[in-house]
């Protein structure tokens, strides 16, 4: 177990990495610990495990997400409903343009906004605690917490940007323009609310911001109550009826 612990160390040298005893951790971040055999859990070097134990109640408090099949089961539905509002199976737009302007309109708000508020965040975040005037060896060990909020927002910007527009045109194009136009507007109003709450929850838990309203639902809450949540509904609307139209299609 030991060297397990130096190769991790060698390859993650700012981060503290824990397996097997999770006793140090308090209350329900410890059942939840336990649950993982193998069970690592790490965090950045200087934070108390105190402090690093928020993450691991936030994800107990959540649960477990929904059983795929109950994901397939709403996808399918509401696939299902939104089919009714596309063209016949097979039949392209006659003028792209026109029929995906909307859908555009929104990609390039995206695009914008994400270099305004996600982008230039993170530079304002550094500079209010002073760091583009520090060299890489007088930097903390640890970012302030407001620059990794940040940061973190800015990265699952990233994370969704090549799903979200490969899922939007392709709904557009093969299913209905102005049905993905208002998806699209839905995901992306979603996506801002989302980024603005990550990087205001400085000192506050995940599920104290209120993130957890934009995730997957514990499994604990009813089917019916909507187990997903706006924005993971929508963009996998668009994407499930991809697949779906382009399998009407080949057949």
């Amino acid at each position: 177990m030991r060297a397990e612990f130096e190769v991790l160390a060698k390859a993650y040298p700012t981060w503290v990495f824990l397996r097997a005893d999770v006793n140090q951790l308090p209350g329900v971040a410890r059942r939840w610990a336990a649950t993982r055999v193998p069970c690592y859990i790490f965090f950045w070097k200087g934070v108390e495990l105190k402090h690093a134990a928020i993450y691991f109640d936030t994800f107990a408090a959540m649960g477990a997400p929904p059983p795929a099949n109950a994901l397939l089961g709403a996808y399918t539905g509401v696939g299902a409903i939104l089919s009714f509002f596309g063209r016949t199976p097979g039949q392209l737009p006659e003028d792209v343009l026109a029929e995906m302007w909307s859908i555009f309109l929104v990609l390039g708000l995206w695009s914008a906004t994400y270099s305004v508020y996600d982008v230039m965040g993170v530079g304002v975040a550094k500079q209010k605690h002073d760091m583009h005037k520090m060299s890489m060896k007088d930097r903390p060990t640890t970012d302030p917490e407001e620059v990794k909020l940040a940061d973190r927002a800015q990265m699952n910007q990233v994370e969704q940007v090549t799903p979200f527009f490969a899922g939007a045109l392709m709904f557009g194009f093969l299913v209905n323009g102005k049905v993905g136009g208002i998806l699209s507007l839905i995901y992306f109003t979603l996506r801002r609310l989302y980024c603005s709450t990550y990087r205001a929850s400085v000192g506050k838990s995940l599920e104290g911001a209120g993130l957890i309203k934009y995730t997957v639902r514990g499994v604990g809450e009813a089917f019916p109550s909507c187990p997903l949540s706006c924005a993971d509904l929508a963009f996998e609307c668009f994407v499930y009826f991809c697949i779906l139209v382009s399998h009407s299609i080949a057949h």
